[in-house]
């Protein structure tokens, strides 16, 4: 009788052990498959979280590459740049404008609940700056002897004025910028001021007026007399050499124009009267100009008391010396290509 009961009470006792140690396996297993759940969760955020700063990485990159491409896009941005989709995600792209040429752009990726920002500070060149002074010159800027500037002058490099100079405006260089002898401005002698940027004529704009006019020119050319260029634009493949001519237009050469004197130039408003794409510009007589003066490879020789009545943009040097004449400054605004540069100032990410 004994022996029954113990034996029903070890059966009890086994069985009980076992169905708690199934309760706990079953315990264990649900906390198992909740934390796997939730460290899948937890993984699965992580990882978009992850596409989500790429893709946005990625839209802020295709942002700026935009801008390069046309600097339009910042005043109004295009829609392939405003929003679209990559890898597994979408975006959108905002522009903030500052003064100074400084931007902001701001990227915002989503993928699934999850959205990531990037953004980005830049500074674009203004290229009108440059057309803001009487004498601009990406080299250095020597004015010796006897000359007026008007509304100013800047050199990306140094600048040495020596003798009856007068500047009326501000004087100012990225280098160094030195008064001597009787030389003075009206307005502030500055060193080490920020660099202007270079301003690119648009050669292929002038080309085609040119070309459709039947004013394109292959070879040296050597002008005398009158010229009423059809369209407005003579381009010259080669060299120009000016003397006792009169012209009513543009003249645009790849090598270098040469004055020796009693020439006129006369370009419609806000045009270029002489750019040399390569070459110098050398002027050696007295004569008048009205317009831009540019060059965009060589430099400008003034040294023949000649009277400018525009402004002059020099990717070289700017050296004048004798009794090298007088700058009215006028506004002037010809085609330009679009800049192909953005300099970036922050990340932000």
């Amino acid at each position: 009788m004994k022996a029954n009961t113990k034996r029903k009470f070890e059966k009890g006792s086994a069985f009980i052990t076992i169905f708690f140690f199934m309760t706990l396996v079953g315990l264990a297993a649900s906390s198992m498959g909740i934390m796997l759940q939730g460290d899948m969760h937890l993984s699965r955020r992580v990882v978009d979280r992850l596409q989500a700063y790429e893709i946005a990485r990625g839209a802020a990159e295709r942002g700026l590459a935009y801008i390069v491409d046309n600097i339009e896009n910042i005043s109004t941005p295009c829609r392939e740049m405003q929003e679209g989709t990559l890898g597994s995600g979408t975006y959108k792209v905002y522009i903030e404008k500052f003064g100074g040429g400084d931007f902001g752009l701001v990227a915002e990726a989503t993928v699934g609940d999850v959205v990531q920002k990037v953004k980005v500070y830049g500074r674009y060149p203004d290229e009108k700056e440059a057309f803001m002074r009487g004498v601009f010159s990406n080299g250095d800027l020597i004015g010796h002897g006897n000359g007026t500037v008007e509304n100013g002058t800047h050199s990306n490099q140094s600048s040495d004025f020596f003798g009856s100079i007068n500047i009326e405006g501000n004087a100012s260089s990225s280098g160094s910028t030195s008064m001597r002898g009787a030389a003075n401005a009206t307005g502030t002698v500055s060193s080490g001021a920020p660099r202007i940027t270079f301003p690119e004529l648009d050669w292929n704009h002038y080309y085609d007026i040119a070309a459709a006019n039947g004013e394109v020119y292959v070879g040296d050319q050597t002008l005398k007399g009158t010229y009423n260029p059809s369209g407005g634009v003579m381009y010259v493949v080669g060299n120009v050499d000016t003397t006792s001519a009169i012209v009513n237009g543009m003249v645009i050469c790849t090598g270098t124009f040469e004055d020796h004197g009693k020439t006129v130039i006369k370009a419609p408003q806000g045009e270029p009267a002489i750019a040399a794409r390569n070459g110098h510009v050398d002027f050696h007589g007295k004569s008048a100009v009205e317009g831009l003066v540019y060059t965009g490879g060589g430099d400008v020789y003034m040294h023949g008391n000649t009277q400018i009545t525009g402004s002059v943009i020099v990717w070289g040097t700017y050296d004048s010396y004798g009794n090298w004449g007088q700058l009215d400054y006028m506004e002037t605004d010809p085609e330009l290509t679009s800049s192909s540069t953005i300099k970036v100032l922050v990340w932000e990410l």
